[in-house]
């Protein structure tokens, strides 16, 4: 399995980091989730922390217009607030955008698949 080379800038570097390296040490899912990346291509994840970032939402997500090995995380301290004991939020929001991030083609219909409907009639249904 390759390894994601991961950047932390902006605000509570070495939190996030930290965070970084307990995900790949107690989260299988968030390990999967980093061999997806690499699958696709990417090489190394920059992420920004740090407020005024987002007006509507608390982070997204892209790739680098620079280099399209480089998957590029910014999260918005004013919307997630305080990081929590331990940084469980921020741990939160690094792997929900993680997910939405990196694994889009991984969860697709298998090709073949009938979708059968299991409810018969009622609310909302015909």
């Amino acid at each position: 399995m390759g390894s994601l080379n991961w950047t932390v800038g902006g605000i509570n570097r070495d939190q996030v980091a930290n965070e970084i390296a307990t995900l790949r040490t107690n989260s299988p899912t968030f390990r999967r989730l980093e061999q997806m990346a690499w699958d696709k291509g990417y090489r190394s994840v920059e992420l920004t922390m740090g407020s005024g970032l987002h007006k509507y939402s608390i982070a997204d997500s892209g790739q680098s217009d620079k280099d399209p090995s480089v998957r590029q995380i910014r999260i918005s301290s004013d919307a997630t607030g305080t990081l929590g004991i331990g940084g469980r939020q921020i741990t939160s929001e690094i792997t929900d955008i993680s997910r939405q991030a990196f694994a889009d083609s991984t969860f697709q219909v298998p090709p073949g698949y009938q979708k059968t409907s299991f409810m018969g009639p009622g609310r909302g249904r015909q």
